[in-house]
């Protein structure tokens, strides 16, 4: 099922902290929470959504969720995704300074998402 994500950034600036939305019932990030999104950002932080199944513009019988915790599954994935990648730019951009190291810190951070499940 295709599940629908979305995000807002601040242009030309790091972000203060990232922020993820989850909506509540008949609801979805896409759309109503848009503004809510736009004012966070507009305040220098980076938004990030996920419309739940059946909400919004993912797949799904509209309204309708089969398994909350697919749901939470469905969240943890993208979120830990999205700290995922931007550890591996800040990686990068500590080793662009001539600071290697030659680890990986994705295994060490799945953890904070594992007990959820």
């Amino acid at each position: 099922m295709k599940i629908f994500t979305c995000r807002w950034l601040p242009a030309n600036k790091e972000p203060k902290a990232l922020i993820f939305i989850c909506h509540g019932y008949a609801m979805e990030c896409s759309i109503t929470m848009n503004s809510t999104a736009t004012r966070l950002v507009k305040a220098g932080f980076a938004v990030y959504g996920i419309d739940y199944e059946g909400h919004g513009k993912s797949g799904g019988l509209a309204g309708y969720v089969n398994n909350f915790d697919d749901v939470a599954v469905d969240c943890s994935d993208h979120f830990t995704t999205i700290c995922g990648q931007i550890l591996l730019i800040s990686l990068s951009i500590y080793e662009k300074h001539g600071y290697k190291k030659d680890f990986n810190l994705i295994p060490h951070v799945k953890h904070m998402w594992s007990d959820f499940r």
